[in-house]
């Protein structure tokens, strides 16, 4: 069973929550983040509750609910859910109205929430290929919001790697840098050394990115820095991190093979270890 809640209520129905003349329905005001409820806890929800907000007030909107509020929310509806594995959890802000063409009410925006049982994947390989899309630059588009008008682009590149026989995409910079998968962001190993690419704007830096190169700090060094195609094409080995998918090693980029990949277990199992280390989900908060 899935539930949804809107407007103060919980329901195991899907809500109606815009209309065909709302600001978001055909304008692409929405902004959305996705945590997971995994082996009985829930990585980072906080983190993802935060960026929710932020990224309301990078569109534009005047979000009623703070981060806490959210969280409290989301713990409330799992404690309602009659579901014992794994959860998808998502958080997300539309606004209602439209005053003309490109205005809006920044205080029209409302609030979701969707808990959807959805299994978690455990190391799943894939395959990816390049794709003729780039990023656009932090002056062309909302880069950093979790904003639903971005993945359509995600979903074009997704779309001509899977025509070309691939699993995913890997999407470049402007300056022809790599900046991340289609879905999810990149990180590479060679010769040992761990690198993702560095911050430039052009893409969304993923809470779990920040989460695993904190794990891997005592003992590795994580570079951030520009990674070119060859570079990739060269790796000896190739992970995704995203609270979705968790950790999953790239096996093949454009028909290149990987070897095995030992660093991105490891990764992984320390990964796994953090989780097992966080509290279980408690029980249920009301809500004011």
């Amino acid at each position: 069973m899935n539930l949804y809640w809107h407007s103060g209520n919980w329901s195991s129905s899907e809500p109606f929550v815009m209309a065909l003349d709302d600001h978001s329905y055909w304008l692409g005001s929405t902004v959305f983040d996705g945590a997971r409820r995994f082996r009985g806890k829930t990585p980072d929800l906080e983190a993802h509750c935060h960026r929710l907000v932020r990224s309301a007030h990078a569109l534009g909107m005047n979000p009623k609910q703070a981060p806490e509020d959210i969280v409290r929310l989301c713990m409330q509806g799992m404690e309602l859910l009659d579901h014992g594995g794994d959860i998808y959890i998502r958080p997300a802000m539309h606004l209602r109205g439209s005053q003309n063409i490109i205005g809006f009410d920044p205080s029209s925006v409302e609030l979701t929430v969707s808990l959807v049982g959805s299994d978690t994947p455990y190391m799943k390989p894939f395959t990816a290929c390049f794709v003729p899309y780039r990023r656009p630059d932090a002056d062309m588009a909302i880069n950093d919001a979790k904003s639903a008008s971005l993945y359509p682009h995600s979903l074009r590149a997704i779309g001509y790697a899977k025509r070309a026989g691939f699993d995913n995409a890997i999407l470049c910079d402007s300056s022809g840098n790599v900046a991340e998968f289609a879905s999810a962001n990149i990180f590479i190993v060679s010769e040992g050394l761990v690198k993702t690419p560095r911050l430039s704007g052009s893409f969304l830096a993923g809470i779990t990115r920040e989460r695993v190169i904190s794990l891997l700090k005592p003992d590795l060094d994580v570079l951030e820095v520009d990674i070119s195609t060859d570079d990739v094409l060269s790796a000896d080995e190739i992970f995704l991190t995203g609270n979705f998918s968790q950790i999953q090693p790239c096996v093949a980029v454009d028909g290149v093979r990987l070897g095995d990949n030992p660093l991105t277990r490891r990764i992984s199992d320390a990964y796994g270890q953090w989780i097992e280390a966080l509290p279980n989900v408690g029980t249920a908060v009301q809500i004011a």
